[in-house]
């Protein structure tokens, strides 16, 4: 009975003795933290994060979860500048009293089926939802943080995809300096697409979100000022002179 110790361990399918011994010396991820109200454990090569949260007070200090609203399972994943965030609600929400099998006069209860339960997860900066979810919205959103509700039953996870939240003035995505957001400046952000800093022709100006890469968000970003001119009109079609007016 030790006191005041602890302990992690991997599971390995089909590895030598000589890779065991390798991944033994050199582990593949980090434990964040491990006590009463949290496992969470971090894979560097796939920057992946699963977090056990034991207490709805736990606040992780890592990764992009800062909190939750009931004790759950949340899994996130970092693929250039979206993440995956996937949620699950260990409690099926059954009412214990009436799971016993019989009654006293013998007869059958029938199991109450699980109840679905909203649970709230904050993220860390401000995003937006790729796509509307049946069982996921944004609540609140600030530059700082973002709550997504999750609505979890039979303790199935709910999975989203979520892109950066940041709005650009019109006026920073006109690069080719047209006064028009159009297929000059997508062509030169599309030459710079993939990009991170420290590549040669990295350019931070077309990374539209700050986070050193040049990627979807980005994209998605410079899609909601495409066809406007920089004073936030529409485009209209070419006039007579072959020039593009608003």
């Amino acid at each position: 009975m030790p006191q005041g110790a602890s302990y992690h361990y991997a599971v390995l399918v089909q590895r030598s003795p000589d890779r065991v011994r390798a991944f033994a010396s050199a582990p593949e991820y980090d434990v964040w933290q491990r006590d009463g109200e949290a496992h969470i454990v971090h894979h560097r090569g796939m920057k992946m994060t699963g977090y056990a949260l034991f207490d709805k007070d736990a606040r992780p200090t890592n990764g992009v979860v800062v909190a939750v609203s009931l004790p759950s399972l949340v899994m996130t994943r970092e693929i250039g500048d979206v993440v995956l965030l996937s949620v699950a609600d260990p409690d099926f929400g059954w009412s214990w009293e009436i799971q016993t099998p019989h009654r006293q006069d013998g007869s059958l209860i029938v199991n109450q089926p699980s109840e679905p339960r909203k649970v709230e997860v904050t993220v860390r900066g401000k995003w937006r939802l790729d796509q509307s979810y049946d069982l996921a919205e944004i609540v609140e959103e600030s530059e700082d943080q973002t709550i997504v509700a999750f609505t979890c039953q039979d303790g199935e996870s709910v999975e989203v995809k979520l892109i950066s939240g940041i709005s650009v003035s019109v006026a920073n995505l006109d690069f080719d300096g047209d006064g028009v957001i159009g297929i000059g400046d997508f062509l030169l952000f599309a030459s710079k697409f993939g990009l991170s800093e420290g590549d040669a022709g990295f350019e931070a100006k077309y990374d539209l979100d700050g986070n050193g890469i040049v990627g979807i968000s980005d994209f998605l970003i410079f899609t909601q000022g495409f066809g406007k001119s920089v004073g936030g009109k529409p485009v209209a079609l070419r006039n007579g002179s072959g020039r593009l007016g608003a």
